[in-house]
């Protein structure tokens, strides 16, 4: 027998007032969690998405009141790229194929896609409007791209045989210098020369300076996923665990934990919009649906 979980992908946006210290941490309101079935052992539960899927949500760095994001209607193997007003609930679809993790928004009004091309994963761009869809790579094994803060440069991963490395690209995907170290996927560059990764363990900060990484924060628990980090200011990083919602001074080594969360629901992949205080999340929810056997050949 195998367990089946249903996995639902929706966009929450949640109002902060970071400017006072919370005397409880708040908890999310459809939070009850079940035992953990990943035993290792060939017992992992069935996953399946529920569609529609509207995944990964980033904000307009230069206007707050649009987002983009990926949706996914189980229809086909692609996706579409969502520009979405949360105001006046208009809607544009700019780009339709397959592409990896989480687009992003730059203050140029660049977006960067990680797109899957007939020679492989490589690094685009195109503006906000759908248009100038541009080719940044040619390696085929880059993943991850990720603005600095003033959107000139962009990094990503490099896949190479045995190993990775990070390069850093100007805006036309001119390579500049490659590093070591870097935001994985849903990591965040948004600080001079720090970067964030909200990873399995907690979270991670980096120095693309010096090539120094380290865990500053362990929830004590071992996440079910990447779930994301993203910078406030030069000081405080917000970031997501299986167990909840993290404010971290990158500086001072202080935590606070602002939402409780469990393996039933979790907030990934936070974008801060600081002219209105907010963050939007993609929420996941598992939901168990019963049990199905599993038939094999001998």
């Amino acid at each position: 027998m195998q367990m089946r979980i249903l996995l639902c992908f929706s966009c929450f946006l949640l109002a902060l007032n970071l400017a006072c210290e919370r005397s409880e941490v708040e908890p999310s309101p459809d939070c009850i969690g079940f035992e953990d079935s990943y035993t290792g052992f060939g017992h992992e539960p069935a996953i399946y998405i529920q569609y529609p899927s509207y995944e990964m949500p980033y904000f307009n760095p230069n206007n707050s009141d649009e987002i983009i994001f990926r949706y996914a209607d189980g229809t086909s193997q692609e996706f579409d790229l969502i520009k979405y007003n949360w105001r006046t609930q208009v809607k544009e679809t700019l780009y339709t194929g397959y592409f990896n993790k989480r687009p992003r928004w730059g203050k140029q009004d660049w977006i960067l896609l990680n797109v899957l091309d007939s020679l492989g994963f490589n690094i685009y761009k195109m503006r906000s409007d759908g248009t100038n869809l541009t080719k940044l790579t040619a390696q085929n094994r880059c993943f991850s791209p990720e603005w600095n803060y003033a959107s000139d440069q962009f990094i990503y991963r490099l896949d190479e045989v045995g190993s990775d490395i990070f390069i850093i690209s100007d805006i036309n995907g001119q390579p500049l210098d490659s590093v070591l170290v870097g935001p994985e996927t849903f990591g965040s560059w948004q600080h001079p020369y720090l970067f964030a990764n909200g990873s399995y363990l907690g979270l991670f900060i980096g120095n693309l300076t010096t090539s120094e990484y380290g865990l500053i924060y362990d929830p004590g628990a071992l996440a079910q996923s990447l779930n994301g980090a993203e910078w406030f200011d030069e000081q405080r990083v917000i970031w997501c665990h299986t167990t909840g919602i993290y404010i971290t001074d990158v500086f001072s080594k202080t935590t606070t934990q602002i939402r409780s969360t469990c393996n039933t629901d979790t907030y990934q992949f936070p974008s801060y919009a600081p002219e209105i205080d907010k963050v939007i999340f993609q929420r996941m929810q598992r939901i168990k649906t019963g049990v199905e056997e599993r038939v094999g050949k001998a």
